[in-house]
């Protein structure tokens, strides 16, 4: 009889075990589940002045004067920054957060370097050099003469 109850123990055991390790996994999907959708809410990038300052962090502000705004922000979204633009009169204020000010500081850094390293060129000007190189490729090459047919 006691190995009956023995038997009978270690099967009610091993189910309980299973039934514990079935839940433990639903409550951890379930829990990353509800960690994605809340990372989904929060905007990331460009967003609205009212949305970034609604996610409760401090937020600081810069005045950029540059006419070629877009390169600004294509460098802001290479460093993963969240900001918000409004426009005045010409001027960008450009919103972001505060702990993002030191990253913020090399976007500047970056920014003013390919301004000070001189604009690409036009693809005009690019075709015209390329062109000039053909010329000069073909001028160099020597010219073949046609033979006539050599008897053997």
């Amino acid at each position: 009889m006691s190995d009956e109850a023995a038997r009978r123990a270690l099967d009610d055991g091993k189910q309980i075990c299973v039934v514990v390790s079935r839940l433990t996994v639903r409550a951890m999907l379930w829990a990353m589940q509800e960690s994605m959708r809340e990372e989904a809410l929060i905007p990331q990038g460009k967003q609205s002045v009212k949305s970034l300052i609604g996610q409760g962090d401090s937020v600081k502000n810069i005045e950029v004067n540059d006419p070629k705004f877009k390169e600004f922000e294509r460098i802001l979204k290479k460093y993963g920054i969240d900001y918000a633009v409004t426009k005045k009169e010409g001027k960008y204020l450009v919103f972001f957060k505060a702990k993002d000010d030191d990253v913020l500081k090399q976007v500047l850094a970056e920014c003013t370097k390919s301004q000070v390293n001189g604009r690409k060129a036009s693809i005009h000007r690019q075709l015209q050099k390329i062109m000039q190189r053909l010329a000069s490729m073909t001028k160099r090459r020597k010219v073949r003469e046609k033979i006539p047919d050599r008897e053997l």
